[in-house]
């Protein structure tokens, strides 16, 4: 079986649309949404339909979260305080219902776990960027290779159990299209996909991964899509002109 794992959508209905005819046609293909469907765009309700339409296991997101959690707003910048307000006044009444019930985190076998943010705190969204967090949250994690998102940048952390912590954990940020990785069955890993929605690596391209579990490669891809057109819907909607720029230079 292959997942393409994707992650933080942010409402950019465009990415996600192109996304989904890039993995449409694919066989024995399993695709799978680390979360955070809302914020930051303007189409909220139609990405989460197209995710429904497609029947798309989704993980709970700290800005899905904070459409009913006012405590999880309170960490929000203001321009994405107004974004994630305004979703929650706009979204269908079965959505809202949806994200609420979404799982923090799920198992596939003994293989994959995903998670939004940290597998140690899942409910608190805890950003995943250094070697010891990475340490903390794959001390908790419940299979030998797991899957989150939250930070937006594609990288892959890989533990190896037999080394000393500081010596254990090594980190490794992707850069490349179409990049695989092999991965060793006698370490553990930690990948995140990047962004679909709202790259923050300097490079505006989509993101996703598709890992395979027959030779355990992970394959990381990028992918154009029409930022112009997405980042018009967002300053129609007369949200913060920052956040029409940023999908158009990846930051």
């Amino acid at each position: 079986m292959k997942y393409a794992v994707f992650s933080d959508i942010h409402s950019n209905y465009e990415a996600l649309k192109t996304f989904l005819v890039q993995t449409d046609s694919a066989s024995n293909l399993k695709r799978i949404c680390l979360g955070d469907v809302v914020g930051y765009a303007a189409r909220p309700n139609e990405c989460i339909r197209l995710l429904i339409e497609r029947d798309i296991p989704i993980i709970m997101g700290n800005h899905d979260y904070a459409i009913y959690s006012t405590e999880e707003r309170i960490k929000f910048n203001d321009n994405a305080l107004r974004v994630i307000e305004w979703h929650a006044k706009i979204l269908l009444p079965e959505y809202r219902k949806m994200l609420v019930e979404l799982p923090f985190s799920r198992k596939i076998g003994k293989l994959l776990s995903f998670t939004h943010a940290d597998f140690s705190e899942p409910e608190k969204f805890h950003y995943v960027t250094t070697n010891d967090e990475a340490r903390v949250s794959m001390n908790s994690m419940p299979t030998p290779i797991g899957f989150f998102g939250h930070t937006h940048i594609p990288v892959v952390f890989t533990q190896y159990p037999d080394r000393e912590n500081g010596d254990d954990i090594q980190c490794k940020i992707i850069k490349k299209s179409n990049h695989t990785l092999y991965l060793d069955q006698s370490a553990r890993y930690m990948i995140n996909p990047g962004s679909i929605g709202q790259p923050r690596d300097k490079d505006p391209k989509a993101s996703f991964v598709v890992f395979d579990d027959e030779d355990l490669s992970v394959t990381f891809y990028r992918y154009n899509y029409n930022k112009k057109a997405e980042s018009d819907h967002i300053r129609l909607a007369k949200l913060p002109h920052k956040l029409a720029d940023r999908i158009l230079v990846g930051n």
